[in-house]
């Protein structure tokens, strides 16, 4: 929290950070979310994820069909002494107007790009992490 401070970052917590999430959206600032994590406390949807079936975050889709936001993935990389920051261009969707189906469109388009860049780099990743600890019914 102290480092994200330091740079003049506000820091969103859980309690309460949706609508102040979709605030700042609304106001343009830059919301930043990493939801390549298992995460049961927080709303989400099983998608593929490397041939599995992953339990995701649909935040970043909610955000974007809730306020046209884009979704634009960065990556952080290690290089030498210091990192590179890799950023791809906003996510392509098409809304439907069918909300569970925009949401799930949207968050395996987000995942797969997760999925790329790991590929791109898996030394990079937190491999230790349980990604697959919630698993289906």
């Amino acid at each position: 929290k102290r480092q994200r401070q330091a740079h003049h970052l506000n820091v969103i917590y859980r309690d309460g950070a949706f609508k102040e999430a979709i605030r700042a959206l609304k106001e343009n600032q830059i919301l930043g979310v990493i939801p390549d994590q298992d995460m049961d406390s927080v709303e989400g949807i099983f998608v593929n994820f490397f041939g599995r079936p992953a339990y995701t975050p649909i935040g970043p889709a909610l955000f974007a069909i809730l306020t046209g936001a884009p979704i634009i993935s960065c990556f952080i990389v290690h290089s030498g002494r210091g990192h590179k920051i890799f950023v791809e261009g906003p996510l392509e969707f098409r809304l439907t107007g069918d909300r569970e189906r925009d949401i799930s469109e949207i968050t395996q388009r987000y995942t797969n790009r997760i999925e790329g860049a790991i590929r791109r780099y898996p030394s990079e990743w937190v491999w230790f992490h349980k990604r697959w600890k919630t698993q289906p019914l």
